[in-house]
Formats: C-alpha cells, sequence, structure tokens
C-alpha cells in the first residue's frame, strides 16, 4: 500500500480530556473529519504536534466516507473505530456565481492569517491575491453563513473588500473568498469619524458573525455608540504587549500601544511559531516579529508544525532554544566556547 499524504488543514484538542477535532487533507484529493481520543495513545502536545501526529495514526481506510473515530483498540494502538459518510452541513442562500474548489486553493502552501483565514492565489482569479474564509468544522458554518448573508446586502455600498465567490468542499459550500486589501490595517480609536462617515447613511457594520438588517434608528445609533467604545477602549483588552500565562506574547495595532515597538525592541527574543496555532494567528505572530529586532544576535524566528505551545520535549527545537541562549550569552551558536561541548540533540533534557 501506497504511504498516504496526510496533512492537518485545523485541529482542537481538548487538554482535560485528551479529545481532539482534526480536519485533514488526504492525497490533496479528499477532505475528512475525525476525531481522536488520545488515552493511551498521545499525549496533549503530541496530539497538536503532527510530526509526531501523523505517524502515530493508523491508516486511513479507503471507501466513501467523511467522518470517523479513532481510539485505542483493544491491542492498545491507534485505529479506526468506525468510519462513515454524513450529510455535513452547507452554508445556504450563496448567490455570486463563482465557486472554488477547496481542493484548488494549494491550502498546504497558502499563507494562514488566522485560524480560519488564508490568504490564497486562484488561476480563473488572475493575479489577484484573495482571501478565503471557510468553517473548519461543522459548528463553525452559521458564522459564514451570516458573513455570506451580509456581503450580499452590502455589495454596491463599497464599505467591505469585493466578495469574489464561494468555498465549495464536495457539493456544499463551506467558506467565501473577498479581495485581499494590501496594507491594511485594524482600525483604531483615530478611526471612529472616518467609520461614521463611510457608514452614515447607508449602512452600519459592527460584526459579520451577528449581522442582521435592521430599520430601527435608536437600534442602529446603539450599535454605532458600541463601535465608538471598542475602537476608543484604552484598556489594552485584546491586545498591546500582552502576557500570556507568564511567557508569552502577543502584538496588537492598537494605537495606544503602537509607541512600545518604535523603535523596535532590541530585547532579544526567540520567537516560536506553531503553524496550526488556533489561538493566536501567524499575521498576529509576525506583527510582534515586526515590532523586534530580529537579527545581528537579537533574535530569531523559529516555525514548528504544531500548535499554541512551545514543543519543548522535541529535541530539534530544544537545539534552537540553546543555540539562541549561547548565542545571546555571547558564546557563539555553533555550540562551541574554546572547547567541544556535548550538542544540544544529545542533551538529558530537563523539560
Amino acid at each position: 500500500m501506497a504511504a498516504q499524504n496526510i496533512h492537518v488543514i485545523h485541529l482542537e484538542v481538548d487538554e482535560d480530556t485528551l479529545e481532539g477535532d482534526y480536519r485533514f487533507l488526504v492525497d490533496d484529493c479528499y477532505v475528512k473529519y475525525v476525531s481522536i481520543n488520545g488515552n493511551g495513545i498521545l499525549d496533549c502536545e503530541d496530539m497538536c504536534f503532527t510530526p509526531v501526529l501523523i505517524p502515530s495514526l493508523p491508516p486511513f481506510p479507503p471507501g466513501d466516507w467523511n467522518c470517523g473515530h479513532i481510539a485505542k483498540n483493544d491491542n492498545g494502538k491507534a485505529a479506526f473505530a468506525w468510519t462513515r459518510r454524513e450529510n455535513l452541513p452547507s452554508i445556504g442562500d450563496p448567490w455570486h456565481p463563482f465557486r472554488a474548489n477547496i481542493l484548488d486553493l494549494d491550502i498546504k502552501n497558502a499563507f494562514k492569517m488566522q485560524s480560519n483565514v488564508w490568504r490564497v492565489k486562484i488561476p480563473e482569479l488572475g493575479d489577484r491575491r484573495v482571501v478565503a474564509k471557510m468553517a473548519n468544522f461543522l459548528w463553525e458554518v452559521d458564522y459564514y453563513h451570516f458573513e455570506t448573508q451580509a456581503n450580499y446586502w452590502i455589495r454596491d455600498m463599497g464599505i467591505a473588500p469585493e466578495f469574489l465567490g464561494h468555498i465549495v468542499e464536495e457539493g456544499r459550500i463551506v467558506g467565501l473568498l473577498v479581495e485581499y486589501i494590501e496594507e491594511s490595517r485594524r482600525a483604531g480609536s483615530d478611526d471612529v469619524a472616518a467609520c461614521r462617515k463611510l457608514l452614515d447613511e447607508r449602512a452600519w457594520l459592527i460584526d459579520w458573525e451577528s449581522a442582521v438588517r435592521c430599520d430601527e434608528t435608536a437600534q442602529l445609533e446603539e450599535e454605532m455608540q458600541r463601535l465608538e467604545s471598542e475602537l476608543e477602549d484604552e484598556s489594552g483588552k485584546g491586545g498591546g504587549l500582552r502576557i500570556e500565562e507568564d511567557f508569552g506574547f502577543a502584538a496588537t495595532q492598537h494605537a495606544l500601544y503602537r509607541a512600545l515597538s518604535e523603535p523596535k525592541i532590541e530585547t532579544p527574543v526567540l520567537h516560536f511559531i506553531g503553524s496550526v496555532d488556533t489561538v493566536v494567528s501567524e499575521e498576529r505572530s509576525l506583527r510582534l516579529v515586526e515590532g523586534c529586532v530580529v537579527g545581528e544576535g537579537r533574535g530569531k524566528v523559529v516555525y514548528h508544525p504544531g500548535g499554541h505551545f512551545v514543543p519543548a520535549s522535541q529535541k530539534v527545537y530544544q537545539a534552537a532554544l540553546v543555540d539562541f541562549i549561547r548565542e545571546v550569552l555571547g558564546g557563539g551558536g555553533d555550540g562551541k566556547q574554546g572547547r567541544e561541548e556535548e550538542k544540544a540533540e544529545d542533551m538529558d533534557m530537563p523539560f
């Protein structure tokens, strides 16, 4: 049997129950939704770390199925407990004539902006850079139904990126395509007046997921006031330079905190970025990188094919950490300080 080509499009794992939900691309031809009970098979970190996870999976069985479940069998090995074809939900009321098959988006090589958002290129749309937004799991379909509907309402108003079409997976609609706005930024407290001017007497759009049509002036004004409070908020909520669990940082475009990285932060920082991070998007992580001096002994960026964690149990990333510390302390990153030293890959790490 030929080796299978398995790619994780998205994953979510409960660290307490070790129950995980996965969206796999198999052999570049099939999208499979698989739940995994990791108890007795994998720990939480390995369930989120694709180089360990994928070799630990049992072979995907042939057949016409789109949903499955993996658990420990009677021999203590990971095995498919069941597979079946389910009638999965679709985004309703599609209105744009263009459809793009998910298999044509080259998701494996696309730039992941957020957990559900990729920057892609589509041959039918020429050289245009396109944003693909889609439901990774079944319970997210309604979110994009509302966003698709709201885009129809405002399609001729010029207040949002151009809607370019729908994303199709095995006949059902799972997402949408919009134009990519070059050099865009998040709105801040300085943009309240501009937002009012743009939206006044046409439409007030606060949130895609909960968008509804409304003709009540008082309710619309209340929504606009809520927009102002969000843009003018100075509490640092949702960003700034935030400490997470005493070790992590996240970046924002909030105007109040831009001065923190102007000029760039010179404190040496080793940035670990997980390619399937569902907590902090790669785009946001890279904004933090842009605010720091990288290179010349000041900082480095290390990508790993996992989630929102530092892969401390993997020797190659332990080596990157040790090498970074040595470089910062002046010992150089080659593992030599006037004498031969043990390689980081061979060290017995306490973590």
